[in-house]
């Protein structure tokens, strides 16, 4: 009977601490969000008015009743533009179902606060069957979600945002398939799935880092037969999963005289900036401060032959990959120039590096092992992450702030009054 209640006294104490662990992230997006919110403003620059007027039209075509969107009818000047035939929009639908309730900016801040809400839970819950240690997952989740480079994302550059949130679950599903039980090979399907409903180039870099890693292990003799099998089952579930976007490309694209996206290299940064940046923890092409010291110090840190240790020197090679330091110009004309900008192999580099982070951190708190403690360090990291994600996105804020809504209503009224024009004469 005693040993019964200890059971549940255990069961209890492990619901608490998953409401607090799901409380935390809930808070910590909160914060991160109602700032903003508060302003009433969006810094809209690159592609956020592409992304925006895709949602815009999703939201049009539903409140007349239709489910699905392929063409612009409403937006993009009514040019019809095609877009949504090959460029997934799942994940944008939350976003459009939002302006039901609210106004555009505040539909769009919800609809941040959901993806990195969902984020830092995956974070969490993939490290969590990785590692089996509560502190390290919730190292990794804030280490993760607040990454210099993913808060980039996040202003303008929605599918890359939306594929980081689903990086942890592929990377999981490998391991599962090489390291521990190969019957698990669903887990590599799920998440390879979700990248290809975000963002079709994401799916790309992927499969190159998943090629490569396979490749290494075939040629290491580290990979069974019952294992590629795995792989194998893995592919052929995520092709049926993707079937909704895989069918229009093959059908509507593939010789219908429909140009891709420039493929060749445009912008390189150097090694320098990266690291400037990286020390300054700016939101943009940057791995931040944290990942920058763990770059490092992860050498001493990891254990040679340790998961830990090989994904320390992936994390400083797509670090590298990521800058001019590469010699990009040798592979112009390769496969892998379908990236076009080079450091979006950053979200694979911050990915990396903060499992060894993570396990840095938890190896150095090992002694915090009461309950207390645990509360303690989860409110410390989480304070300390949101100090580094308001200095991150600092830019950005000064630039809302210095809004000058006079100026902004003398520069729109030659707009209204020539848009006045048009419909008198139109």
């Amino acid at each position: 009977m005693s040993e019964l209640n200890v059971m549940k006294k255990k069961d209890h104490r492990g619901k608490l601490e998953n409401i607090f662990i799901v409380l935390i992230f809930l808070v910590a997006t909160v914060i991160m969000i109602v700032p903003f919110l508060e302003t009433q403003r969006i810094l809209a620059t690159s592609d956020w008015a592409f992304h925006a007027s895709r949602v815009e039209q999703i939201y049009d075509n539903l409140r007349q009743g239709k489910l699905f969107t392929y063409i612009a009818t409403t937006t993009f000047q009514h040019t019809g533009v095609g877009s949504f035939l090959f460029y997934p929009t799942l994940f944008f639908y939350p976003w459009a179902i939002l302006r039901f309730y609210f106004n555009p900016i505040v539909s769009f801040y919800i609809w941040y606060g959901i993806v990195t809400f969902f984020t830092y839970m995956i974070g969490y819950l993939c490290m969590l069957s990785y590692s089996k240690n509560k502190m390290r997952s919730l190292s990794f989740a804030f280490i993760y979600a607040l990454a210099p480079y993913r808060l980039y994302l996040g202003g303008f550059v929605f599918g890359e945002f939306i594929a980081a949130t689903f990086i942890p679950l592929v990377f999981l599903g490998l391991y599962e398939i090489v390291w521990r039980d190969s019957k698990k090979w669903y887990i590599l399907s799920i998440g390879m799935s979700l990248l290809v409903y975000s963002h079709i180039l994401s799916v790309l870099l992927m499969v190159e880092l998943l090629v490569v890693v396979v490749g290494i292990l075939l040629i290491a003799k580290k990979i069974s037969f019952l294992q590629l099998k795995a792989l194998a089952f893995s592919a052929l579930l995520t092709v049926l999963l993707s079937l909704p976007i895989i069918i229009p490309f093959v059908t509507d694209f593939i010789g219908h005289d429909i140009f891709s996206a420039y493929k060749g290299i445009g912008i390189l940064i150097n090694g320098t900036t990266l690291i400037q940046d990286s020390f300054a923890n700016t939101s943009g092409t940057s791995i931040g401060i944290v990942l920058l010291a763990t770059v490092v110090v992860g050498w001493h840190a990891t254990i040679k032959g340790t998961l830990e240790r090989y994904s320390y020197w992936l994390g400083i090679v797509l670090m590298i990959i990521a800058t001019s330091v590469f010699p990009w110009d040798m592979f112009s004309e390769s496969f892998i120039a379908t990236v076009q900008l080079p450091w979006r192999y950053l979200s694979y580099s911050a990915f990396f590096l903060a499992v060894v982070a993570s396990h840095i951190l938890a190896r150095s708190c090992k002694s915090w092992n009461t309950r207390t403690a645990f509360v303690v360090f989860s409110l410390i990291l989480a304070a300390v992450g949101l100090l580094g994600y308001f200095g991150s996105v600092s830019g950005t804020t000064a630039k809302i702030k210095k809004y000058d809504q006079n100026m902004a209503l003398k520069l729109l009224i030659p707009i209204i009054q020539f848009k006045k024009y048009l419909n008198r004469h139109s």
